[in-house]
């Protein structure tokens, strides 16, 4: 059922998401360089159509990954990635927005039981960093 537009707008989500385990696989895998162009495709997307839940997945997900590739090897953490910025630094922004996402979900919860559930993301993004 549903309008023509309500079944596009699905499609691209589960598509979105898709794009995010698929990351999560390579990542996995232990090709992280791959993960890290998916998740930021898909970062790119979820920002594009404002969903901010979504954004911070992606954010968390970034993260976490630029972490992992800040441990790697000896001195990536330090190591220039595009002129200005390091693994780590990149691990910490992303993070950071994760967690904003989060507490301003938490803050402007309506009720307990969302509260409830965005304090729970707040705190895996928390164990994240």
């Amino acid at each position: 059922g549903g309008s023509r537009e309500s079944r596009q707008v699905y499609a691209s989500f589960a598509k979105l998401y898709k794009i995010v385990r698929i990351s999560n696989t390579a990542f996995f895998s232990g090709n992280v360089e791959w993960a890290l162009h998916f998740l930021n495709d898909a970062l790119q997307l979820f920002r594009k159509v404002n969903d901010q839940k979504a954004v911070g997945m992606a954010c968390n997900n970034l993260g976490s990954t630029y972490a992992a590739l800040s441990q790697q090897e000896p001195h990536t953490g330090q190591k220039i990635l595009d002129g200005k910025t390091c693994a780590l630094e990149r691990a910490l922004t992303f993070l950071r927005e994760a967690i904003a996402i989060s507490q301003r979900a938490f803050d402007t919860a309506s009720n307990e039981e969302l509260k409830a559930e965005f304090a729970q993301e707040l705190a895996d993004r928390f164990f994240n960093r």
